[in-house]
């Protein structure tokens, strides 16, 4: 099928602007940037030539028609099933039946009531962290709190508790260099079939989280016990007779919740206490808050709703530094958007939360970091579809109120006892795996102080 819809015609029956420039080049050099750019010049529906026709969208009503009202005519795009080598047909990339039967599995699990439990074993993980912190070093915020939220998924998702760290650490370096590999795959010069060392490599590390994957299922199924990580609720949701594919269904998912579990809000508790280091009057705010709700204990879920300023400062951190910045959608069937916007079967969407949080008339001064804009009265007066930090609709990000309760318990224990303060210029952002943002190189250098020191 071509993609020749040049000339006066087309742009008229899709009703959008279509920036001048090489739109390839510029999604390459800077995304975040060029998508930003376009939506402040030329409106919230830009037309883009990128691999195939291609819109970005910034207008509420059709965000929300595109991710839930008509969401069953947007599927993943290619660049998302490219994955499937690395994490098969998991949450993250499955379509349909595929994804919505193990979502209703495990849906009950992700629920407030089931939670219960949580905030202690995060606090085990946040404090795990910190032992390691001394007054006056100068460390590398991203790894240390991105160390943290592994060693929560793991738990969580895979069941490996604070004695089997190596284990942990050994599924994240495979899963990160999976990633690696297969994006350099994707985005290199090569013909599919040739063997580069990117699809090389990426085989190789796949091979090895099937291999460590099927020894963890062995493992899990042998013990018979009833545990609570998410692994051993999919092994009990299967038939007693598995065969391979209940194998690779298993792996597909726990390696899926893994990297899900970790990566997003590993960026955003990072982001939210450099933010605090740059706006030291919130830090002081937050830090006195919490000590008055919590005093030296450690939370509990009953103490999550008082802990409203940390909940405040992480929606604000995910609103000006989300860490999923953009999600693309392909068109199934041809479309009409609420604005009016025509779209061709095959066409991709783009929505950028990035771009969308920006938008002067939904957030007043988008650049400045304001925690008020989350009370409950501003919350209710905005439209739900103006801020996306987890996606919207049917195929929102199941671990939602996990990632949520892992953000408000972490700034809760740090904030009252260790004080961050930036150490040279605000790091650069990168989009480097394609799907979330983060610091360039995973670098985000900071001095740590004690507050009683």
């Amino acid at each position: 099928m071509g993609w020749s819809m040049a000339g006066s015609d087309a742009d008229a029956a899709v009703n959008a602007v279509r920036p001048p420039g090489d739109h390839r080049a510029a999604m390459r050099d800077d995304p975040m940037a060029f998508l930003l750019d376009c939506a402040r010049r030329y409106g919230n529906a830009v037309r883009l030539d990128l691999d195939r026709p291609s819109w970005l969208l910034n207008d509420v009503d059709d965000i929300r028609h595109v991710l839930a009202k008509n969401a069953l005519n947007y599927h993943k795009t290619d660049f998302q099933v490219a994955f499937t080598g690395v994490f098969g047909h998991s949450l993250i990339n499955s379509e349909g039946q595929a994804h919505r039967v193990p979502r209703k599995t495990l849906a009950p699990h992700f629920q407030h009531r089931a939670l219960d439990a949580m905030p202690p074993m995060i606090a085990r993980h946040v404090e795990a962290m910190l032992a390691a912190w001394s007054h006056g070093d100068e460390l590398n915020l991203a790894e240390s709190v991105m160390r943290m939220t592994v060693g929560v998924s793991g738990e969580m998702f895979l069941g490996l508790g604070a004695d089997e760290a190596e284990r942990v650490d050994a599924f994240y370096e495979a899963v990160r260099r999976a990633y690696q590999w297969t994006v350099a795959r994707m985005r290199g010069p090569w013909p599919k079939w040739l063997p580069t060392q990117p699809r090389r490599r990426e085989r190789r590390y796949t091979r090895l989280l099937d291999d460590m994957t099927r020894q963890l299922i062995d493992e899990r199924r042998a013990a018979g016990a009833d545990a609570r990580d998410m692994l051993s609720v999919l092994i009990r949701s299967q038939p007693a007779a598995a065969d391979s594919a209940d194998e690779r269904w298993l792996r597909d998912h726990a390696l899926g919740l893994f990297l899900a579990g970790y990566e997003p809000i590993g960026n955003a508790i990072a982001w939210a206490l450099y933010e605090l280091a740059e706006h030291p009057d919130i830090d002081e705010r937050l830090a006195a808050a919490c000590r008055h709700t919590l005093g030296d204990r450690t939370p509990t879920m009953a103490d999550v709703p008082a802990l409203e300023d940390a909940r405040r400062v992480l929606n604000e951190t995910m609103r000006i530094d989300p860490s999923p910045w953009a999600m693309a959608r392909r068109v199934v069937t041809d479309d009409t958007l609420p604005s009016g916007v025509r779209l061709p079967a095959e066409a991709r969407v783009i929505i950028s939360p990035y771009t969308l949080h920006r938008r002067a008339d939904l957030f007043p001064d988008p650049q400045r970091f304001d925690p008020q804009r989350f009370t409950p009265d501003a919350e209710k007066a905005r439209d739900p579809y103006a801020y996306i930090p987890f996606g919207g609709g049917p195929r929102i990000c199941i671990g939602e109120h996990v990632a949520r309760l892992m953000g408000v318990v972490a700034l809760a224990i740090i904030a009252p006892r260790w004080r961050v303060c930036a150490v040279g210029p605000r790091p650069r952002v990168e989009t480097t795996n394609g799907f979330t943002s983060q610091p360039a190189d995973s670098v985000m250098m900071v001095r740590i102080e004690r507050r009683d020191a």
